[in-house]
C-alpha cells in the first residue's frame, strides 16, 4: 500500500474509534457554530448600542429645534423689552392708561359696545322726511 492510502486508512480506523461527540467536537460544522456564535456575541451589543446612537440623535433634534424656538421667543422678548424701555412706549402708556396728552392737541375717545346693536327698522322709518332729517335721528337718537 501506498503512504497515503495508509494515512487515509488510519484516519479511517481512527473515526470509527472516536465517539459521535468527539467526531461533532473536531469537525467543520462544530467550528461554524462556535464562529456563529461569536459573531452573534459580538454583534448583539453593536446592533444595540446603534439603535441607542438613533435614539440619542432623534433627541438632540428636538431638543436643537425646541432651542431654536426658545431662541427666537428669546429675541422677541429682547425686542419688547427695547421698546418697552423706549420714549416710544413711554408716550404711549402714558396716552393711554393716563390719559395725557401733547400741547396744542385734543383727545377724542370713541367708546365702542361690546357687542354690536341690532340694526332696528326704527332708523328707517318713514321716507317722506328729510335725508338730514334721518341722519340727525340715526346718529342722535
Amino acid at each position: 500500500m501506498t503512504k497515503s492510502k495508509q494515512h487515509s486508512s488510519l484516519l479511517a480506523r481512527r473515526q470509527l474509534k472516536q465517539s459521535p461527540w468527539q467526531r461533532f467536537f473536531s469537525s467543520q460544522r462544530f467550528l461554524a457554530l462556535i464562529f456563529l456564535a461569536v459573531f452573534i456575541a459580538i454583534s448583539l451589543p453593536f446592533v444595540e448600542t446603534l439603535t441607542q446612537k438613533k435614539v440619542i440623535n432623534q433627541e438632540i433634534a428636538a431638543l436643537q429645534k425646541q432651542n431654536e424656538l426658545y431662541r427666537s421667543r428669546s429675541q422677541e422678548m429682547k425686542e419688547l423689552a427695547e421698546y418697552l424701555q423706549s420714549e416710544a412706549s413711554l408716550e404711549e402708556q402714558a396716552r393711554i392708561n393716563l390719559g395725557l396728552k401733547k400741547t396744542n392737541e385734543t383727545v377724542v375717545v370713541v367708546n365702542l359696545p361690546d357687542t354690536p346693536q341690532p340694526i332696528t327698522e326704527t332708523a328707517v322709518t318713514d321716507s317722506r322726511t328729510a335725508n338730514w332729517n334721518r341722519w340727525l335721528a340715526y346718529f342722535f337718537k
